[in-house]
């Protein structure tokens, strides 16, 4: 692909990262818990980072279990785009992840 193709999908991946990540903050970070083993799971997922927002070891997400919801990410973009489109945008969604966690951490510290 020609390199301002190539520019133009890791923008769209930027983006896209960013519909991703309010997604699932409102979604499923905020969803309604509905029992008690919900509200336990939600609060060690995300509820402890509103308890302590300044805690460095929740500021980000960790980058092992990243992995599971960036595969997933990723095999969806392999399955419905060419292959070198499917890269550019997922390395845009990387970089678009990183750059919001760098930010998020900042703005906790």
């Amino acid at each position: 692909l020609p390199l301002h193709t190539l520019a133009a999908l890791a923008a769209a991946g930027v983006v896209l990262w960013q519909l991703i990540e309010y997604s699932m903050h409102r979604w499923v970070f905020h969803a309604a818990p509905g029992g008690p083993n919900t509200i336990v799971a939600h609060f060690l997922m995300h509820g402890n980072h509103h308890k302590y927002p300044s805690d460095i070891e929740r500021l980000v997400f960790p980058p092992l279990p990243a992995c599971l919801p960036a595969s997933a990410i990723y095999g969806t973009l392999q399955a419905c785009l060419p292959q070198a489109s499917a890269g550019a945008i997922f390395a845009g969604v990387l970089v678009g992840y990183v750059a919001y966690d760098c930010m998020h951490y900042l703005m906790h510290r």
